[in-house]
């Protein structure tokens, strides 16, 4: 959709192909737009700036193919272009952890669990087992259903003793989705040790003190979340 007082400019990349760049006048503020394109099949990021002296647009074509690049479309939810960078980097190299933890992040963002799960394990025995690996994949179970499986799959990441106040918070989620709320709460606290103004742990103690009954309690946590972000 073009929005109004929209102005389309025709550029001539430095390798000769041909692309545009747009201009919008927001209420008087000229805006660039990126654009995206495609070069014998590969997706590229054209990065356009304008210099006054001399006057003219330098287009940056910046190759779109690394996990990076992946994760962030991902997260912007274009699915089809995240899966397109993974599965080549996994073609490339099939032992990528990394690659494999994304893939079955598009998978379980695209409602494909099975297949989120089927990535998540291939990531799992690559890392060797890694509590953030275990954790995703036992996040994958209990979002397929597969609940009794997701347990096992968190004590067995408890067991390595994780130490990380993010891993620690992670897994306290996992226990809750698997029903455990008490062992859910105490790795909360455990991470509230290692980060106390983390304002979304203090919310998660919250909701769970109050899944346990312990309401004054839950109001203390859920008052320390607002105090540290009252925005939130």
């Amino acid at each position: 959709h073009m929005p109004e007082a929209f102005i389309k400019y025709n550029i001539m990349y430095e390798d000769g192909r041909e692309g545009w760049v747009g201009l919008c006048n927001l209420g008087g503020l000229m805006t660039t737009f990126m654009t995206t394109g495609r070069c014998s099949g590969d997706l590229y990021r054209s990065e356009i700036s304008w210099t006054e002296n001399p006057k003219v647009w330098n287009v940056a074509r910046r190759p779109i193919k690394t996990l990076a690049d992946a994760d962030q479309l991902l997260k912007s939810g274009r699915l089809l272009k995240a899966l397109e960078i993974c599965s080549r980097a996994i073609k490339k190299n099939d032992a990528d952890v990394d690659a494999w933890h994304v893939l079955s992040s598009i998978h379980l963002r695209s409602g494909s669990n099975h297949k989120a799960v089927v990535a998540a394990k291939r990531a799992c025995y690559l890392s060797k087992n890694q509590v953030f690996h275990l954790i995703h994949l036992g996040s994958c179970l209990a979002n397929a259903g597969h609940i009794v499986e997701a347990r096992g799959v968190a004590e067995k990441a408890l067991r390595l003793d994780p130490s990380s106040h993010c891993d620690l918070s992670n897994l306290g989620a996992l226990f809750v989705t698997c029903n455990e709320h008490q062992r859910g709460a105490d790795l909360f606290k455990a991470a509230l040790l290692r980060d106390n103004r983390n304002a979304q742990y203090w919310y998660n103690l919250a909701s769970v003190q109050r899944m346990l009954g312990e309401i004054q309690e839950s109001l203390r946590s859920v008052n320390k979340a607002i105090e540290i972000n009252p925005a939130d």
